[in-house]
């Protein structure tokens, strides 16, 4: 039988030892090689790699594995698995936008051999994690449409975390504008 071989790229020792024990259980599955960095993920040789796991955030403040998706992505390499604690929804967009077959949080973990399978033989399904995260996102966005494209931008950065006189900051505008701004965003969202 031939093995699904599998290349994770995870900096976190502790997820690292508990995926590899966990794909060693699957006898149709090998983990061939475990990488921690950004730098060793974009040089890696990826021939004879069946599916990569791909943790999101390589380093603490970065979401650096999407940026090795898409240096995959755009050299042909389509079988991505994103792995990761971000439910973000841009987060995920962001990951599929970028060449991620799949994308599974950590918790989780436990469905990462059918989750190889799946991508292994090109059937795709996207994990309860990320479908229900979607479909709300999904379901807001008929709400947001509303808005006008300056609306959707503070509305944007406000779900992103920013508060008022960050987002003011960033779009030079004055604190009291941005604060009149997202009262309006709110009274038309409640309206639908």
């Amino acid at each position: 039988m031939n093995k699904i071989k599998v290349l994770l790229i995870e900096d976190d020792p502790f997820w690292q030892e508990s995926i590899k024990a966990l794909i060693n259980l699957h006898k149709d599955i090998e983990l061939v090689q475990i990488l921690s960095t950004k730098d060793e993920a974009l040089t890696a040789k990826l021939c004879g790699i069946d599916v990569v796991l791909l943790d999101i955030g390589l380093t603490r403040t970065e979401l650096d594995g999407i940026e090795v998706a898409k240096s995959y992505y755009e050299k042909g390499y389509e079988n991505i698995i994103m792995l990761t604690s971000f439910t973000e929804h841009y987060i995920i967009a962001k990951a599929f936008e970028h060449g991620a077959m799949n994308y599974i949080t950590k918790s989780s973990c436990a469905d990462i051999p059918q989750y190889i399978r799946d991508t292994f033989h090109r059937r795709i399904f996207l994990h309860s994690d990320v479908s229900k995260i979607m479909i709300n996102q999904f379901r807001n966005e008929r709400k947001l449409r509303v808005l006008t494209p300056t609306e959707r931008e503070i509305y944007d950065l406000r779900e992103r975390g920013m508060n008022r006189a960050e987002i003011a900051n960033y779009l030079f505008k004055s604190v009291e504008t941005v604060k009149k701004q997202i009262k309006k965003i709110q009274c038309k969202i409640k309206q639908q």
